[in-house]
């Protein structure tokens, strides 16, 4: 059964990318580090080597606490929203600009 998840530490990718950029070939240094070659190639092209399982969040911590507040106290007065409904409202443009930490039009 193959393996789930990242096999490998971050010591192990750090020692690839050093090795890719004291031209080691990147699936050489993949094969040697024991991280499979297209996770080596992504960390390499984000110039990052922080191991992550999943995906990155939509929205900063900030948003999605306004968005929850607001949710609930539609429905506490009656007026749930279904997702369709939040993805044609404007919260589906304020949800696409992740990282804006002023606060938002919606939030008046």
């Amino acid at each position: 059964m193959p393996s789930t998840g990242a096999n490998w530490t971050r010591e192990q990718l750090q020692l690839a990318i050093k090795a890719v950029h004291d031209e080691i070939e990147v699936q050489a240094a993949a094969s040697r580090y024991n991280i499979f070659r297209i996770t080596l190639r992504n960390h390499l092209g984000a110039g990052t080597d922080v191991k992550r399982l999943s995906r990155t969040p939509t929205l900063i911590e900030a948003q999605e606490k306004d968005l929850c507040l607001r949710i609930i106290r539609l429905a506490d007065v009656g007026m749930p929203i279904a997702n369709g409904v939040l993805k044609r409202s404007g919260w589906y443009s304020y949800c696409e600009r992740p990282g804006d930490e002023t606060e938002s039009i919606y939030c008046q």
